[in-house]
């Protein structure tokens, strides 16, 4: 996610697409929102999605913003859409990994630092067939009006550099080097 613009569009957008899907009676909208909403360090394994919402920077502050105005929408609104938040984790090749990937050169290489005990960061991924299935899913599946599921392929995580490795494995290395 970009964190250098407007973050507020995140609400305003959210809120443009249940209005869209109202004006043209559509029965269910998925908004995405982040597992950034919990804030770090999490803890290990999966997320419960009653887990307190406790973000520490600007981006997931502004998805708790929009997810609490997309729920007073649906409460205000007993006509509008049913509503489904997808809290995301890092959707494989759209984070902050897959920028500096595509940008890396020998003379710039990818940075990644290393944590006591670990070879480096973990993070949990999502691929998009995985996302492109639970769309599917969910769009026909009985739901309650409002309903928020978290979206991870699995529970145990990945490390940045496994990812980076398995590229290089593949022959399309990219350069990068431990902090």
């Amino acid at each position: 996610p970009q964190t250098n613009g407007d973050l507020s569009q995140n609400q305003t957008l959210a809120l443009r697409a249940i209005d869209l899907a109202t004006a043209a009676n559509c029965p269910r909208v998925a908004v995405t929102s982040t597992s950034a909403v919990y804030g770090s360090p999490c803890e290990p394994g999966a997320m419960a999605e009653s887990h307190p919402l406790q973000p520490v920077n600007d981006y997931g502050h502004s998805k708790v913003r929009m997810e609490q105005a997309v729920w007073a929408r649906c409460t205000r609104d007993a006509k509008g859409p049913s509503v489904v938040i997808l809290r995301l984790s890092n959707v494989i090749g759209c984070d902050m990994l897959g920028a500096a990937a595509r940008q890396a050169t020998t003379e710039k290489p990818v940075v990644l630092d290393r944590f006591d005990g670990s070879r480096g960061a973990i993070r949990s991924y999502l691929g998009p067939e995985t996302l492109w299935d639970a769309l599917l899913a969910l769009a026909s599946a009985a739901l309650p009006r409002q309903s928020v599921f978290n979206m991870a392929n699995g529970s145990a995580g990945v490390e940045m550099s496994a990812i980076l490795e398995e590229l290089q494995a593949a022959g399309a290395g990219v350069p990068w080097v431990w902090s």
